[in-house]
Order: structure tokens, then C-alpha cells, then sequence
């Protein structure tokens, strides 16, 4: 199959961040294996979803690994004007659907070149390792590297994680922490405002605070010019 063949195939899978990726992993799992290349499934506990990870050449160290993942973003609200779960060509020079670019078009790169791979004299191994739930916060991808970790006994030495990043190499990203605040106020009637602790006017001073702690960091220098913007960014969601 081309390129554009196996991604109008996996476009036309409506995965959805937090949906069920079984359809498209188990499809994928299908095409590699018909190129005699034995693939790892790493389900969720509910066996509903399940990442994916298989190694071409040989087992020793040194290899790369090539990591994509099948869910997408939703399609909900926005303004299409061709299906997006249906491949178009609209004869401009480029591909129209959910996911032709983050990342279902990596995945098809990678689909594509299985073939080559298998023939190949490899030194040193290539893996393939796709994910689920990505686009609603890396879900899956502690378990997966643990999953890789245990299961091949040797060491890859790269990931090349085929987000669009208009062909520039991108060697980090700022990390991330979530955390969950809970405000407590006390009850009372609203004539009565100053008896009692208001938990919403509480939880604004806190949004401000938070606010001013990033602008004070920043003023202080701690900034890192590698990243856009260059330093943190604290916020309310």
C-alpha cells in the first residue's frame, strides 16, 4: 500500500482522545503482522484500549525508536467543509482529514516503510511503538516505556516521536503538573457576605496569586531561551 492508501485507512478510524482505539490498533497490528513482524499489544485494565510495540532487525543495542500515537482531537463545532474521517484531496497539494498531520500521517510514513525495513540488513533495530489517549494528556505512554523497558532485552539508544514540527528536530519539551484545589468557605445567606467565607471570592485571590507567583519567576530570570515562551507558565484551568 502507498502512503496515502494506509492513511486514508487509518483517517477513516474516528478515534477519539479517550475513545476506544481497538479498531485501528488492532488493524495496524494486522498489517505489520502480515509482513512477519510479530507486534506486543499493552492493553488498559478494562481491555478497552491498547498500545502497540514491535521490533524490525535485530536484538541488540544501539536501535530507534519510531513513536506515534492514534488517537485525535475532536471535530465537534468546527468548520469543516469535507468529512473529516474521509481522506480528501482537494488537488492543492494537500491531504485533508482529522489526523493527516497530528500524527496519523507519521504513522502511514512509518506503515509504508515497513516493507523496506523487513528487507533490509539492519545493524541495528528499528521499533515501532504507538500509543492511545495522547491528545487528552500522555496517558498511556508511562506504561508503554515500561512495557519496552521490560520486554526487549536489549537498549534502543533514540525515540523519534513523529509530532509536526515542520521538519525541525525538537529535542525536549517543558514538562507538566496538574494539581487539583479544593477552596472551603463557611454557609450563610448572601446578605450576610462578610460573616461568613465566600469559597468563590477565596478561589479568585488564588487565581491572582498564582498569576503574580509567574510573573514574579519570571522577573527573577528564571527563564530558558529554549523554549517558546521561555519559562514557565502557571495557570487556572
Amino acid at each position: 500500500m502507498t502512503t496515502t492508501a494506509l492513511l486514508k485507512k487509518l483517517v477513516a478510524f474516528p478515534v477519539l482522545g479517550g475513545d476506544s482505539n481497538l479498531t485501528i490498533i488492532n488493524w495496524i497490528k494486522d498489517y505489520i503482522e502480515s509482513f512477519g513482524v510479530a507486534c506486543t499489544l499493552v492493553p488498559n485494565l478494562e481491555q478497552t484500549k491498547a498500545s502497540l510495540h514491535c521490533r524490525i532487525g535485530p536484538s541488540v543495542d544501539g536501535g530507534i525508536i519510531l513513536s506515534g500515537h492514534t488517537d485525535v482531537v475532536p471535530v465537534k463545532g468546527q468548520n469543516w467543509d469535507t468529512d473529516p474521517f474521509v481522506l480528501t484531496n482537494k488537488d492543492d497539494g494537500n491531504l485533508y482529514g482529522r489526523g493527516t498531520c497530528d500524527m496519523k500521517g507519521f504513522l502511514a510514513c512509518c506503515l509504508n516503510v515497513l516493507p523496506n525495513l523487513v528487507k533490509a540488513d539492519l545493524k541495528k533495530p528499528i521499533y515501532f511503538a504507538f500509543s492511545y489517549d495522547e491528545e487528552i494528556g500522555c496517558l498511556s505512554a508511562p506504561e508503554l516505556i515500561r512495557h519496552l523497558q521490560n520486554y526487549y532485552p536489549e537498549t534502543p539508544k533514540y525515540a523519534i516521536i513523529g509530532e509536526p514540527s515542520l521538519m525541525q528536530p525538537i529535542i525536549g519539551h517543558k514538562g507538566i503538573c496538574l494539581y487539583t484545589t479544593t477552596v472551603n468557605g463557611s454557609a450563610g445567606h448572601s446578605s450576610g457576605i462578610r460573616k461568613e467565607v465566600s469559597a468563590i471570592n477565596e478561589s479568585a485571590r488564588l487565581i491572582l496569586w498564582l498569576e503574580a507567583k509567574m510573573n514574579a519567576l519570571i522577573d527573577a530570570g528564571h527563564i530558558d531561551l529554549r523554549f517558546t515562551p521561555p519559562h514557565s507558565s502557571l495557570h487556572t484551568v
